[in-house]
């Protein structure tokens, strides 16, 4: 029997209500459930189940097709706030799958939650349908924009031209804070990402073609060897904090009009170089 959009929005509630009230047992599970954290397999129970008080922002996306959501959560661990994204897979009434990424200060470059307080209503907004992709096209559009990181390559990427990233809670595109407050493509254009080596294990387990949205869990390789890059002639030296050997799991989710990306939200942390997530 499969879940509706309400059934699985409902789950991910009950997940995130289970963790916070720190009862496993109120997530039902079929028979062949798993769990991971961060790529390991953990006992329900352990891990984020154990250290959890409360929770702040939330955000789910519902897939029927594939019978799977996707969410994003600020959690609290007594006075120090996580990140937390998870994907589950429903199997009828119950739960099959529990993939989470959490991370936590100093566990990413980037770790903004205070500025995750509510969601912008441009990602729950419906794409008129002259505007819509199919699920297809939305998958196209977010392996254009990892093509494009392997590649150092801007022209392979559908950009809209407002096109805003936010990463772990942070602005860091149009924000001098970040990156020089360049926009979107320009970081392309400078080949800013030229110290990634690939974009691996790349799946698509969720997609909302009403609203244009499709997410994405994959790792970003960081060999660590690449200290600078050529662009226009002048070499530019990378940072310190970009030359540390590792992978970066990523869960992120694109918002696509008209075939372009609008608006890219990313949960991340660092993982030892080559690391699996334990569900390619």
């Amino acid at each position: 029997m499969s879940s509706s959009r309400t059934d699985l929005l409902a789950l991910a509630q009950t997940i995130l209500d289970a963790w916070v009230a720190r009862k496993p047992d109120a997530v039902p599970r079929g028979r062949s459930f798993r769990y991971t954290e961060n790529g390991q397999d953990v006992p329900l129970g352990a891990g984020l189940w154990s250290s959890v008080t409360s929770s702040g922002f939330r955000w789910v996306i519902a897939d029927t097709e594939t019978q799977q959501v996707l969410a994003f959560a600020v959690l609290m661990e007594g006075d120090a706030p996580c990140l937390a994204a998870f994907r589950a897979r429903s199997d009828g009434e119950r739960c099959s799958e529990l993939e989470v990424l959490v991370s936590r200060k100093g566990q990413s470059t980037i770790f903004s939650p205070e500025r995750l307080t509510q969601l912008d209503p441009l990602y729950e907004e419906l794409v008129p349908e002259s505007e819509r992709g199919d699920r297809a096209a939305l998958q196209a559009a977010a392996d254009a924009y990892f093509d494009g990181i392997e590649r150092d390559d801007a022209t392979i990427v559908p950009f809209h031209e407002d096109c805003r990233r936010f990463e772990n809670g942070a602005l860091t595109t149009n924000n001098p804070e970040f990156l020089r407050g360049m926009a979107c493509r320009e970081q392309f254009e400078q080949k800013l990402f030229a110290y990634i080596e690939s974009v691996r294990a790349r799946r698509y387990p969720v997609a909302d073609v009403e609203r244009g949205l499709v997410g994405a869990c994959v790792f970003l390789d960081v060999p660590g060897t690449v200290t600078h890059f050529e662009f226009r002639g002048r070499r530019h030296e990378l940072p310190e904090h970009m030359r540390v050997p590792r992978s970066v799991l990523l869960f992120e989710v694109f918002k696509v009009v008209a075939g372009s990306i609008r608006e890219i939200q990313a949960f991340m942390i660092n993982l030892p170089y080559r690391a699996s997530s334990g569900w390619e």
